[in-house]
C-alpha cells in the first residue's frame, strides 16, 4: 500500500490550496474534504487505508462514532526545503493523524493536549517516526 502512495504521490502535482487556514506552508494535495474524497488515483489508493482502518480506530478512540474525514490530505516535504514547521494545533479538528512515509532520522511528531483542556489533559509528548507507514 505505502510504495503505491508514494509513486503516485510522487507522479502528482502538488499545491499549497487548503481548504483551512494553515501556518504550514509546504506543497500538499488534498485528498479530501467534508468528508468527500476526490476521484484522483491517489485518493482512491488513500481512502481503504483511512476509511477502514484510521477511521474506526479514531471513531473508538475519541468516543465518537460519528466522526467523518474533515480532510486529507498529502504534504511534501523537500530536502531542499523546509523541513520543519511552527509548532501549531490543527484548531478545527477534533483529532489529527499523520502518517509519515518516508521518515529521516528525527522526524515525527509533536503531540498535545487540547490548550482548553484541564492542565491533567494538556500534556505533550514526542512521537518518533522510524519505519514508512508510522502513525501519531
Amino acid at each position: 500500500d505505502l510504495d503505491k502512495i508514494l509513486a503516485l504521490s510522487n507522479a502528482t502535482r502538488a499545491s499549497s490550496n487548503e481548504a483551512f487556514a494553515n501556518p504550514v506552508a509546504s506543497p500538499s494535495q488534498v485528498l479530501a474534504e467534508d468528508a468527500c474524497w476526490r476521484s484522483c488515483e491517489l485518493a482512491q489508493a488513500v481512502r481503504p487505508i483511512v476509511e477502514h482502518r484510521l477511521l474506526p480506530y479514531l471513531r473508538f478512540a475519541l468516543a465518537c462514532p460519528a466522526l467523518v474525514v474533515g480532510q486529507a490530505l498529502i504534504r511534501r516535504y523537500s530536502s531542499r526545503g523546509k523541513r520543519h514547521h511552527q509548532v501549531h494545533t490543527d484548531h478545527q479538528a477534533l483529532g489529527t493523524a499523520v502518517v509519515d512515509l518516508t521518515p529521516q532520522p528525527g522526524s515525527g511528531l509533536c503531540v498535545a493536549g487540547h490548550p482548553d483542556a484541564p492542565d491533567s489533559d494538556r500534556s505533550s509528548f514526542f512521537v518518533p517516526f522510524e519505519s514508512p507507514g508510522d502513525i501519531a
